[in-house]
């Protein structure tokens, strides 16, 4: 999802800065239009953030991880910024509450698996408005990794699971899977 949205932001002139778990991951995001790719491990991103921002601050932050890196995201924020959670692969972690206190924070919860099928279809539809022809014209695209037959199910889980993959793993039912060009 990470890379898409980073694609989807730059059509809309939004300046990017990303977090990555390594350099490959970190070239990639740039590959993809991230402005900024900051490695964790090697990095402090909530000093690049300020730097960058003139010690302002950035406006969101849409956090696909969770746990540990939550402090983090709210350190980066502007007086005032909007704090999206859309995941937490790292689980649970402590969230200063204080900060957000302070810098009059909106933290959002979000998930479409919980949600019901008339937001899920207005959803589709803001997407066909304001995306399709993105997508269909490769401005904006998914990178798919590598492409299985539903009965090597097994082989696919098996591969995000090493948590190594850059795009999408897909799987498919019959037939040959309809995508862009790399």
């Amino acid at each position: 999802m990470g890379h898409m949205m980073i694609q989807i932001a730059r059509q809309f002139g939004i300046e990017v800065i990303t977090t990555s778990s390594s350099r490959e991951r970190a070239v990639f995001c740039k590959s993809m239009g991230s402005g900024i790719a900051v490695v964790r491990s090697e990095q402090n991103f909530v000093d690049i953030v300020k730097e960058s921002t003139a010690g302002r601050g950035v406006d969101v932050v849409v956090d696909c991880i969770g746990g540990p890196t939550a402090n983090a995201n709210l350190q980066a924020l502007r007086i005032g910024g909007r704090y999206i959670m859309m995941g937490s692969d790292s689980g649970s972690g402590h969230v200063d509450l204080q900060k957000v206190i302070d810098k009059r924070l909106t933290i959002t919860g979000s998930s479409l698996r919980s949600r019901e099928p008339a937001f899920r279809n207005a959803l589709a539809a803001v997407v066909k408005e304001k995306l399709w022809d993105m997508l269909e014209n490769k401005v904006i695209a998914p990178r798919i990794e590598k492409v299985f037959k539903m009965s090597e199910a097994a082989k696919a889980i098996k591969l995000i699971e090493q948590g190594e993959v850059m795009g999408k793993v897909v799987c498919t039912v019959g037939g040959e899977l309809l995508r862009a060009d790399p």
